[in-house]
């Protein structure tokens, strides 16, 4: 779990770091890189059910 999350935060401070490098393109890698975030949060929360939490 660990080995995953340095990954994580790595990947995350090497995207960033470019992004800092790429001054004219910054909009558009981030704007691309936002979407790519939100569809993976997406992608793994789909099955959860939001309404029947509070009912455990």
């Amino acid at each position: 779990m660990a080995l995953g999350f340095t990954t994580a935060l790595g990947g995350l401070y090497a995207y960033i770091f470019i992004l800092i490098q790429l001054q004219d393109y910054a909009l558009l890698f981030g704007s691309i890189g936002l979407f790519v975030i939100i569809a993976i949060l997406m992608y793994f929360s789909r099955k959860i059910d939001w309404y029947g939490i509070s009912q455990g």
